[in-house]
């Protein structure tokens, strides 16, 4: 699959670039933090997944969890008694968790990419395991090499394999990381 990261490179490399300016972390080694993040968060993406928790009963995917909107407190409507432009006047957000968490994992695994100096443009040899559980393992097992650009390459293409065996199109991919992005950009200068 032809796959052209350059766009999200950019954004991230924004992003990446506002928080250490705004953190004061100019010439520190952050890949080993952000090797531990996206282990973090991909732990966070197993979690909302679920297909791992033999243990329970209630094994689907948060894929479509409604949320009560914050900006109408779930009424609906604005004090000036119109929709609420965020619901659009339901009261609830619905929200897909396995993707908002599979977009984190994503954030670090361009920040990485970023770090490490990876091709920003490749054409991906999608890699699947058989399972989504033998998949997550892959990653989880495999995270913590990819500080060369093969390495990287290999992680990124069991990512992408990831997102199409959890069914997402890479075009839903790109359009949730811009959300989250834009969500990250204003978490910073909020104080986040």
């Amino acid at each position: 699959m032809a796959i052209n990261l350059q766009p999200l490179f950019e954004k991230q490399r924004q992003l990446d670039e506002y928080i250490v300016k705004a953190k004061g972390l100019e010439g520190q080694d952050l890949l080993p933090n952000k090797i531990l993040a996206l282990q973090v968060e991909m732990g966070e993406l197993a979690n909302e997944w679920r297909g791992f928790k033999h243990w329970s009963d209630d094994r689907e995917p948060r894929t479509a969890v409604e949320y009560e909107c914050g900006n109408c407190d779930g009424s609906g409507m604005m004090i000036s008694e119109s929709d609420c432009g965020v619901c659009n006047g339901e009261g609830y957000i619905v929200k897909n968790r396995v993707l908002e968490e599979y977009v984190d994992c994503l954030h670090f695994i361009l920040s990485i990419g970023l770090d490490i100096q990876a091709r920003s443009k490749l054409e991906f040899t999608t890699q699947k395991e058989p399972t989504v559980l033998n998949q997550m393992l892959t990653l989880f097992q495999q995270s913590h090499h990819c500080y060369v650009d093969y390495q990287w390459q290999w992680l990124m293409s069991h990512f992408v394999g990831l997102g199409e065996m959890l069914g997402f199109t890479w075009e839903q991919i790109e359009q949730a990381y811009n959300a989250k992005w834009q969500e990250n950009i204003r978490r910073q200068q909020t104080g986040y």
